[in-house]
């Protein structure tokens, strides 16, 4: 392989929505003032985040938000969020935000119904995340624990 093979496809591998590949990544859980959230990302810094979900139980709100960079979109375009695990499927209607400091344009849903994403979730093995165009793999490995406090908490439909 020559060396700009190369160097393509290693930065072809460090761009992968691929979320098992982020070593350093774990589902985290927490809560406040009767709000919960689970969270895939760095435990280091909150600004390196994957994938959350917000419940809201005194506003009655959800929030998800799957941050991964869109292209080709543009900011306030429906987009569906896309979600599936074993053979449960679910989708959530949302909309195209962005991070306005760095211009990332990414996947935000609000006000959806909570429960049938947390069942699915609590299947066996990766979840799968579509955005658009890009698909994403969120790990099994300790989902489990972390979405049971969550799923407990979080009282909304």
């Amino acid at each position: 392989m020559s060396r700009v093979g190369l160097l393509l496809a290693i930065m072809l591998a460090a761009c992968s929505s691929d979320a098992l590949g982020q070593s350093n990544y774990e589902w985290m859980g927490g809560s406040g003032d009767g709000n919960y959230t689970l969270s895939y990302g760095s435990p280091e810094t909150a600004e390196d985040q994957l994938f959350w979900i917000v419940c809201r139980n005194g506003d009655k709100k959800t929030e998800m938000v799957v941050y991964v960079d869109m292209t080709d979109v543009k900011v306030g375009q429906p987009v569906a969020i896309e979600l599936s695990a074993g053979n449960a499927k679910a989708t959530v209607k949302g909309d195209v935000s962005t991070d306005e400091m760095s211009g990332f344009l990414f996947a935000k849903a609000e006000q959806f119904q909570i429960k049938p994403v947390l069942d699915l979730m609590a299947a066996k093995g990766p979840v799968t995340v579509k955005t658009g165009t890009i698909v994403t793999k969120l790990p099994d490995k300790g989902r489990s624990p972390e979405l049971v406090k969550f799923a407990k908490g979080c009282k909304l439909n």
